[in-house]
């Protein structure tokens, strides 16, 4: 790492993309246990690098339920499970990227055979807002971001607010620009909202 660089070889905020569950892994107990692979794409989306952990990890002690990858600003990531069906219902815990200014595109694996829908948001409980009813949301309105349907990745890619997703059912992606920007309500200094500003993100089907 070059001097003065404080340990890291580039600039920018790193973003934390970890805790996944989906419905043929509910990352209970002891965290996601599949094998996933996220892939770094340039903007025309050819591959500039990979992460990945492909072992069972209920097969082994190295890296059991330690699935996870880091995100930078204006990066551009598709995530996927290696030998694992095409996921119906996605989470996954989302670290620091809160502010306005912070974002990245992330293409999910997820099946195309069913309509997607799903949201985002800085509560405590990030998939509580799967049962609000109208009345809650106009509580907490301003921690969730719903989605709607676009027409292509461009849409998702352009939309300055990150309400857009795209779901391109020939290659089983939906597509999502994680935005920073949501209120984020803290319970104390040093707290876990506080040290991590922690956003969940879901899809799912209709």
């Amino acid at each position: 790492v070059p001097a003065g660089k404080n340990g890291v070889s580039c600039n920018g905020e790193y973003y934390g993309v970890n805790n996944f569950t989906t419905d043929f892994d509910s990352g209970i107990p002891g965290g996601f246990w599949s094998p996933f692979l996220a892939i770094r794409q340039d903007a025309n989306g050819a591959e500039i690098g990979r992460w990945s952990v492909l072992g069972e990890g209920r097969d082994s002690t190295f890296l059991q339920g330690m699935r996870h990858f880091a995100a930078r600003n204006g990066g551009r990531y598709v995530l996927s499970f290696p030998n694992r069906p095409l996921p119906k219902d996605f989470t996954t815990r989302m670290e620091n990227v809160y502010r306005s200014t912070d974002s990245f595109l992330l293409g999910v694996s997820f099946d195309g055979t069913v309509n997607v829908t799903g949201f985002i948001t800085s509560i405590d409980n990030g998939t509580a807002p799967r049962t609000w009813t109208p009345e809650y949301f106009s509580i907490w309105g301003s921690q969730v971001r719903q989605f709607t349907t676009g027409p292509s990745l461009a849409a998702v890619i352009g939309d300055p607010t990150g309400r857009t997703i795209w779901q391109d059912r020939a290659n089983n992606l939906v597509w999502v620009k994680v935005q920073g920007g949501l209120f984020s309500r803290t319970d104390a200094p040093y707290s876990e909202q506080e040290l991590y500003h922690p956003y969940t993100l879901n899809l799912y089907r209709q």
